[in-house]
């Protein structure tokens, strides 16, 4: 149902906004972030989404998500969004964010 909302909206903005409506109370596993940030065409709002639907992420398949991402920057910039969400921080603890 609500990959179908964000299907249907025209917009990444609305998209995003739809994302964060429903991450408040909202948990979802790595293939449902994957499935929502497919339905965003570009990068940067890619990374929009995953920073709010990082936090609400209940497992620790990073795979999915990152092969979302054309550019392998980006795909740095996702798992350092990750990370610092306290999704995969137990791998980097030595590390400090940098979002």
């Amino acid at each position: 149902m609500m990959c179908e909302i964000v299907d249907d909206a025209t917009f990444h903005k609305k998209k995003i906004g739809i994302i964060k409506v429903v991450c408040f109370s909202s948990y979802f596993n790595s293939k449902q972030c994957a499935k929502l940030l497919s339905m965003i065409s570009f990068d940067d709002a890619k990374l929009k989404a995953l920073k709010v639907l990082a936090p609400q992420m209940i497992d620790r398949d990073v795979t999915d998500i990152v092969k979302q991402f054309s550019f392998s920057s980006n795909k740095d910039k996702a798992l350092e969004i990750l990370r610092c969400s306290s999704y995969i921080s137990h791998q980097y603890s030595d590390r400090t964010c940098n979002l």
